[in-house]
């Protein structure tokens, strides 16, 4: 394989690839498209010259090589990561000798050579093609970077404290550790424990990557932010300090947030869903919108906030929603793969998210409490 000096010389060969339809790519380095499941990403690889192996280096020594699909919603214009994207797996007997910063997991993904290309359901996949490439460094966002090290920090946790057969996605924000074996039934042995622990890979969540997307290949990123600056989390975890941001209003009504937190109400207005979501969107320091999308901190790590009302007596009255489907869609889709992973829509959803649930309550005068927020985890 060719030795290459720097990141910038394999990001500039990326960038050729682009346009070039898969059936031209697998012809010339004689990667079957049908039946790999992996054969994107061996396309990929064999473009920088690169043989399927299951090196503890980066790919090319300077940057590790990967290739991720997104896809078009079903509404409107937007696009969104098809899935998360898969790292490397996690050992549990090394990884409780390591710290963050001399860790397998950053020396191997420090730097990644991205090639996105698009799922298109009806079309051929030799018809396919990489659309755009991006190089993709965690230092380079401060923010990000701090999170990701306390998600890697939290899954180190559970496994030196033998609890590896405990893991879940939804323990962490954006690096999460999801199942990976050559199916449902592989475990392997976990140190602190005689418990064997299903096989994982560290991995980029479906919202972080769908985040990367827009930001660094679509340019459409119109999120607001909770976290200003990144000393906001030096000592603390993003869910810390999202609890850190509601504490100091609970008790109070409503209105009363609104009005210190210069919410202009309209005469009269008591109740409404509309206003609970923009209270809590003020209370975590975001200065526009009435729902509770588009934060960018949130959308990464895959948290779904949502509010529940209770009356005076303690009852919630309301549902709780979902995104809506297609019914062509849904009878076409399997819960699971016979690996075990999420296939299904809605259980990529579970798997990967965390509920945040924003609770306010009545009381007997009539006035609409503020009382607490809860993190639950998935299903």
């Amino acid at each position: 394989m060719k030795k290459y000096e720097s990141k910038e010389e394999v990001h500039n060969l990326a960038r050729k690839i682009i346009n070039v339809p898969f059936g031209e790519l697998a012809d010339k380095y004689g990667i079957n498209l049908k039946n790999t499941k992996n054969s994107i990403g061996d396309l990929f690889e064999a473009y920088f010259g690169k043989e399927k192996d299951s090196a503890s280096e980066p790919d090319l020594g300077v940057a590790e090589l990967k290739a991720t699909p997104y896809k078009k919603l079903k509404r409107g214009s937007k696009y969104s990561a098809k899935e998360r994207l898969v790292l490397n797996i996690i050992n549990y007997d090394e990884l409780v000798n390591e710290t963050f910063e001399d860790s397998h997991f950053l020396h191997k993904n420090k730097v990644i050579e991205l090639a996105f290309y698009e799922y298109f359901k009806n079309k051929p996949r030799d018809k396919w093609f990489f659309s755009n490439v991006a190089l993709f460094e965690m230092s380079k966002n401060p923010v990000d970077y701090k999170i990701i090290k306390h998600d890697w920090e939290v899954i180190y946790n559970y496994v030196n404290e033998g609890k590896a057969d405990k893991l879940s996605e939804s323990l962490t924000n954006y690096l999460s550790a999801c199942t990976k074996g050559k199916n449902k039934k592989s475990t392997r042995p976990q140190p602190h424990s005689n418990i064997p622990a299903k096989q994982r890979a560290f991995s980029f969540k479906t919202g972080y990557m769908t985040q990367i997307l827009r930001k660094n290949i679509l340019g459409d990123e119109d999120n607001d932010a909770i976290i200003k600056n990144p000393i906001e989390i030096k000592n603390k975890s993003l869910r810390e300090l999202i609890i850190e941001r509601f504490e100091p209003y609970i008790g109070k009504d409503v209105i009363s947030i609104a009005n210190e937190l210069g919410i202009q109400l309209k005469t009269g207005e008591k109740f409404s869903k509309n206003l609970n979501n923009m209270v809590a969107r003020r209370m975590l320091g975001l200065s526009k919108g009435n729902k509770l999308d588009n934060i960018s901190e949130l959308d990464k790590g895959s948290f779904i906030m949502k509010t529940i009302q209770f009356n005076a007596r303690g009852i919630n009255k309301e549902s709780m929603s979902f995104p809506k489907f297609n019914y062509q869609d849904l009878v076409s889709q399997t819960w699971e793969n016979k690996d075990g992973e999420p296939k299904a829509e809605l259980n990529i959803m579970f798997r990967e998210s965390t509920f945040i649930f924003l609770v306010f309550q009545y009381n007997e005068k009539g006035f609409n409490i503020w009382q607490i927020v809860k993190f639950k985890l998935n299903i």
